[in-house]
């Protein structure tokens, strides 16, 4: 059996991805719930909901395996949370536009989320991240 180090995503290489979402970005905001979105922006897996602005440093809320997140995300800011009801306080200036991944997060997952951003106007961000992943980067090119 070859027992090889996993090989987590940069700071360097999330700081880049970053870079061209928010040139993407039509809101102040994104809330990200689908996990391919959270490794695409986190570097990890974990089920939670990221809070990605268009400045500054995202926030990982984890339901599950906040210590795996921990170890495998460079993020500064990686909380524990157990309902979504808690985001308000984990996110307390959240922007006045809140984009949301429509085309793969379920609706009653939208609801449950939105419902504790009332004072946000909220919008389809779909093409948002998607945009971005289309062109790779060299990191992105060597797992192939």
């Amino acid at each position: 059996m070859n027992n090889t180090l996993l090989d987590y995503v940069s700071r360097t290489e999330l700081e880049s991805r970053w870079t061209r979402v928010r040139r993407e970005m039509e809101c102040d905001a994104l809330i990200v719930l689908h996990n391919v979105g959270i490794f695409y922006l986190a570097g990890t897996m974990q089920a939670g909901v990221l809070w990605f602005p268009r400045e500054g440093e995202p926030v990982l809320a984890v339901r599950k395996s906040y210590e795996r997140a921990k170890t495998e995300s460079p993020l500064q800011n990686i909380v524990p949370f157990k309902s979504y009801s808690e985001l308000p306080s984990l996110i307390p200036n959240p922007g006045k536009t809140l984009g949301f991944e429509l085309d793969v997060v379920p609706v009653a997952t939208y609801e449950q989320v939105s419902k504790h951003f009332k004072a946000a106007s909220l919008v389809d961000a779909s093409m948002t991240v998607r945009k971005a992943r289309a062109v790779k980067t060299p990191y992105e090119v060597s797992c192939i």
